[in-house]
C-alpha cells in the first residue's frame, strides 16, 4: 500500500502577502498524524518586525553554509 505524499509547494504556494499588506503568510505542507483522517494544515503569518528578525538570523546562518554552486 502507497503512502499518499503532498507534493512540494513552490515558494509562490508556501509564502503569501496579506490583502491589506500587513502580514505574511506561511502554508507549511500538510502534515498527516495517524490516526487522523485528513492531514493538519498549518498557517504562520508573520508581521513586519517578525520578517525583519528572521531575515537577520537567515543571513547570520546562510554565511555559515558553504558554498553552493
Amino acid at each position: 500500500m502507497s503512502e499518499n505524499k503532498p507534493t512540494e509547494p513552490s515558494p509562490d504556494q508556501m509564502w503569501s502577502l496579506s490583502d491589506d499588506r500587513a502580514t505574511l503568510r506561511l502554508a507549511v505542507p500538510p502534515v498527516h498524524v495517524a490516526g487522523l483522517l485528513e492531514p493538519i494544515r498549518v498557517l504562520v503569518d508573520f508581521d513586519a518586525g517578525d520578517v525583519d528578525e528572521m531575515l537577520k538570523r537567515l543571513i547570520v546562518l546562510r554565511a555559515r553554509m558553504p558554498e553552493t554552486d
